[in-house]
């Protein structure tokens, strides 16, 4: 583990009121939104740039066979699409834009629902002590859940299967 995670652990078992250990909380789950929004981005300009790539080489090759360019003219769009296609297939920039957005959105309504208080799981009538706690488990399973989703998409299983003898 990175040395800034025990340092946060420190932090969070030395703070000596739940304000703290909410704020904490609170903290926590918006460093992994942040991490998730970077994702969000990075991988639609990823998808949409490779997309946009081989549908224009896709369209430019006949467009330039009318102009009876050279071949090699006539090929590289259409090598550029297929290189584009091919690299969009591989890294699956589509699954991991929609999972990623969905755990943003998962993890936006949980900070909702904890900052405000509402819900079963965090209501008024919960002490803040047990609604930190159901805070902490709600945000890891909702970064778990991606995790499994990520593998997936990658053409991985989310567990090794256990073999049998």
């Amino acid at each position: 583990m990175p040395k800034e995670r025990y340092k946060d652990e420190e932090l969070y078992t030395m703070a000596e009121t739940d304000e703290d250990r909410r704020d904490f909380a609170l903290s926590f789950a918006y460093q992994y939104y942040d991490l998730y929004q970077k994702g969000v981005g990075r991988n639609y300009w990823w998808f949409a740039g490779l997309t946009a790539a081989t549908l224009l080489g896709s369209a430019l090759a006949p467009v330039l066979a009318a102009f009876k360019l050279g071949a090699a003219w006539i090929a590289l769009p259409s090598a550029i699409a297929g290189l584009a296609a091919a690299f969009n297939s591989a890294f699956h920039f589509q699954e991991q834009w929609i999972v990623s957005y969905n755990t943003v959105s998962a993890l936006d309504l949980e900070i909702v629902k904890f900052r405000e208080r509402s819900g079963p799981e965090y209501g008024p009538d919960k002490e803040l002590a047990a609604a930190i706690t159901s805070f902490q488990r709600r945000v890891a399973d909702v970064v778990s859940a991606e995790v499994k989703k990520s593998g997936k998409s990658m053409g991985q299983s989310a567990r090794p299967k256990a073999v049998k003898s």
